[in-house]
């Protein structure tokens, strides 16, 4: 037996319905929760069935309300969720919270505008900065309340076959929303200058799969799904501790220059910075012959550590 949580939301909408009728013919707590039982296999507890009564609960409606209707600002927020993005809910306080942290503002005020859309928000909801301290940099926070799209997001989560129908109304937003989240340019140059991007890095091979053919059926770009990291791998170092990756990771990249060129044009980053970085590489690889290609390539960006950064961001030391 299920628990009202694990159902699906048109179901709980059902159930929910079915509450408020029996609570009309005088039946006690456990005796709806007996009735439910019986009827639709699901289990729920009477802390639950307080809640709504008490606090005059209007489970699928209120001022967040929200319509699991396909729009370009759901499926970007849905790219999201399957990156950066997440969900949680705190049982105390019976807050349902839909919620993106990353250190690119524009990223976290584009995602901020699309879900006070889909909520029917007149003002986007508020973007602060925050600090975590395994990191350096300030990262940027945005969270909606809404009990209805957890539990759409969660759905999908839990059902992928769920999200194919809303990502084919809206490749482009669906895309861009992992790639802002998981994706970046990918760029060489040791020997010989070579662009492309890495459209997401995940342990879901169904979620890539997919990706891979909306690339190419809805906008000609061919992709690859590669192994990244293998499992059992060490990965990351926190507090002196070394961790081991617990599966597989892999990652969906674009590495010939026609297609790169048609992401750039047809899809693209919302994240300012990654989007310049992928525009200046394509400049350089049409503009520049081979040998050249390199040093013009060093002239606007430099690699501190493992990514490449605009020279004017390069600081150094006195």
């Amino acid at each position: 037996m299920k628990t009202f949580s694990l159902v699906d939301s048109n179901l709980q909408k059902i159930i929910f319905k079915k509450v408020i009728e029996l609570s009309f013919d005088d039946l006690s707590y456990k005796k709806i929760i007996k009735q439910i039982a019986m009827e639709f296999n699901v289990k729920l507890s009477l802390g639950t069935l307080s809640y709504w009564f008490n606090h005059n609960v209007n489970l699928f409606g209120g001022v967040n309300k929200f319509e699991a209707k396909a729009s370009s600002e759901l499926v970007y927020c849905i790219g999201v969720m399957f990156g950066d993005g997440n969900i949680f809910h705190d049982k105390k306080k019976q807050d349902y919270v839909v919620r993106l942290d990353a250190i690119d503002k524009d990223f976290v005020e584009y995602f901020s505008n699309c879900v006070s859309k889909v909520l029917n928000k007149e003002n986007n909801y508020v973007v602060i900065p925050c600090k975590r301290e395994s990191m350096v940099s300030i990262m940027y926070c945005s969270k909606a309340r809404s009990k209805i799209l957890y539990y759409f997001i969660k759905e999908l989560k839990n059902d992928f076959k769920k999200v194919k129908f809303f990502a084919q109304k809206y490749p482009k937003e669906f895309i861009m929303g992992l790639a802002d989240s998981e994706g970046c340019p990918t760029i060489s140059s040791r020997n010989i200058f070579q662009i492309g991007v890495c459209v997401a890095y995940s342990m879901n091979v169904e979620l890539l799969a997919f990706v891979c053919l909306l690339l190419k059926f809805k906008f000609g770009i061919k992709s690859k799904i590669r192994l990244a990291r293998k499992k059992g791998v060490v990965d990351s170092v926190i507090n002196g501790r070394p961790i081991k990756r617990k599966n597989d990771l892999y990652s969906l990249v674009i590495n010939d220059f026609k297609s790169t060129k048609l992401f750039s044009q047809k899809i693209g980053f919302v994240i300012g910075r990654k989007n310049q970085k992928l525009l200046d590489s394509i400049e350089i690889f049409e503009g520049f012959p081979k040998n050249k290609r390199v040093s013009e390539w060093c002239k606007k960006y430099f690699k501190p550590k493992s990514k490449w950064v605009p020279n004017v961001e390069t600081k150094f030391d006195n």
